[in-house]
């Protein structure tokens, strides 16, 4: 029995997107997506355990037993995906640009194509234009509870939290492919209150844009 408070299922996933990640998926080797189970099994290693990763080991530094846990997601995630789609219970649609959050390290061969999401999801849901990392700010796209540490580091040399505040940056084409009313979207569509977004068509002018922008109320220091 499953049981929910509010008028329809869904839980966060019913006000937050629902991205779910399966390696060596079928659309995703249709489109031409190499997803090796050797290299998915490196990647998932060296993020999981990255004192004890061992490119050379026999199980790649990891347990027996974590290891094949590892084959068993490469072997069987996306059977069972196809098996909820084909029975209707969650009907998908593939996500070719959507990167994984740490695409940037070597170990991921297959640093997009997994993500699949559900048919019905927002278009804004399903564009990969937002996943990039920062020069300096951080990468915004990081682990949500790693996003949220860097808030809090802590720099001794200048007794300073460098990243308390933070201000995301977006191109065009973000701005046209990601915008959308969706819970924790920070792009805003058009036609919606965009007074916190500030403009500029180029670096230069989008600096001395922001220069004007007042940090706080008129009166206060």
């Amino acid at each position: 029995m499953l049981l929910e408070k509010a008028p329809e299922l869904g839980g966060t996933a019913a006000k937050a997107a629902f991205w779910y990640w399966v390696p060596n998926n079928e659309p995703m080797r249709a489109a031409g997506l190499a997803d090796p189970e050797d290299g998915f099994l490196r990647y998932v290693a060296r993020l999981s355990r990255p004192t004890r990763y061992d490119p050379d080991g026999p199980t790649l530094g990891v347990s027996e037993h974590e290891h094949a846990m590892y084959k068993a997601i490469y072997e069987s995630a996306f059977p069972a995906a196809e098996l909820l789609n084909a029975r209707g219970a969650l009907p998908y649609r593939h996500v070719p640009e959507a990167c994984d959050y740490f695409s940037e390290i070597p170990e991921d061969a297959a640093p997009r194509g997994r993500v699949l999401i559900h048919l019905d999801a927002a278009e804004s849901m399903s564009d990969g234009a937002a996943q990039h990392r920062e020069h300096g700010v951080v990468n915004e796209k990081l682990q949500y509870n790693e996003l949220a540490q860097e808030f809090f580091r802590w720099d001794p040399q200048a007794a300073e939290y460098p990243n308390l505040v933070m201000v995301a940056r977006w191109d065009q084409r973000t701005q046209d492919h990601s915008a959308g009313t969706e819970f924790g979207v920070l792009v805003p569509p058009p036609g919606a209150d965009d007074s916190h977004v500030v403009h500029g068509s180029t670096l230069a002018e989008l600096t001395g844009q922001l220069r004007q922008r007042p940090l706080q109320p008129a009166g206060r220091r």
